[in-house]
């Protein structure tokens, strides 16, 4: 991309980089079976996150955007949820004299410098929580959306808005630490690996319940534009299919992957 601007610009008489041969990376996409996952929603009703990986078995949401979403974006009346931010870890930038080039504090890290700022690009859409963490906006259009919620998640939202309504909660999110901040997602990884081993299931990324949903629907035969509209996926070959995508339709998929996940 840098050498492209710079071939633009006249800076340099071609982009090299185009000459390099390439091969295209296989990559091993791991998922839990239909078995595995209902297994994990069963077995773990009376764990503080079960809704959390109920929601992520059900929606496909990725982790930043599960551990982001906040209750005045769920609508359990309507049975919808509205995956429009993600919650995200910003970089640092020095604040002292000097900046990041040649920072006078004395801290070669820009979080070690006292008087360090976010490092918020221009333009850029967020809104600040605590520490560096930020919600910002999905990286394209297609991950703004709102996606319907089968009763089994409707439900285990609705048990956790009670057993969490002593909690302290500021910033309104769903899913919390004990002080009322959003969950790290290092811990949240942890206590992901922690249920799979407690229930002897494959200790898998948390991003492998993404990919669980989207295998699980296509195992139902839900057609794939519907599956990509859910998933939020960016493909520029099925854009139109997702601005499209009934949630009617949608509504239907998902109702039927909670009613298989239930048997």
């Amino acid at each position: 991309t840098s050498l492209s601007a710079a071939e633009r610009e006249g800076i340099v008489p071609r982009n090299v980089a185009k000459l390099v041969q390439t091969k295209a990376s296989k990559v091993t996409r791991k998922a839990l079976t239909t078995d595995q996952a209902r297994t994990l929603i069963a077995k773990s009703s009376a764990d503080p996150l079960h809704s959390r990986w109920t929601a992520a078995l059900l929606t496909g949401a990725r982790q930043g955007e599960v551990l982001g979403l906040q209750w005045d974006r769920v609508d359990l009346e309507a049975g919808t949820m509205d995956i429009s931010w993600q919650i995200q870890a910003m970089p640092y930038k020095h604040g002292c004299k000097g900046g990041n080039d040649k920072p006078t504090c004395g801290r070669k890290a820009a979080g070690h410098c006292p008087n360090k700022a976010l490092d918020i690009p221009s333009g850029y859409e967020y809104e600040h929580i605590t520490g560096a963490k930020c919600l910002v906006r999905p990286k394209s259009s297609a991950g703004l959306r709102k996606i319907p919620m089968p009763p089994m998640l409707v439900d285990a939202l609705r048990k956790r808005r009670r057993e969490s309504i002593a909690t302290p909660n500021p910033y309104g999110f769903v899913w919390t630490d004990s002080a009322g901040n959003p969950i790290d997602p290092r811990d949240d990884l942890d206590a992901w690996k922690a249920a799979l081993a407690k229930y002897d299931l494959p200790v898998l990324p948390i991003h492998s319940a993404r990919h669980t949903t989207a295998t699980l629907l296509m195992e139902l035969g839900v057609d794939v534009t519907i599956i990509q509209a859910i998933m939020g996926h960016s493909q520029a070959t099925t854009t139109q299919g997702y601005q499209h995508a009934d949630l009617s339709m949608a509504r239907k998929a998902l109702d039927d992957l909670g009613s298989s996940l239930a048997q």
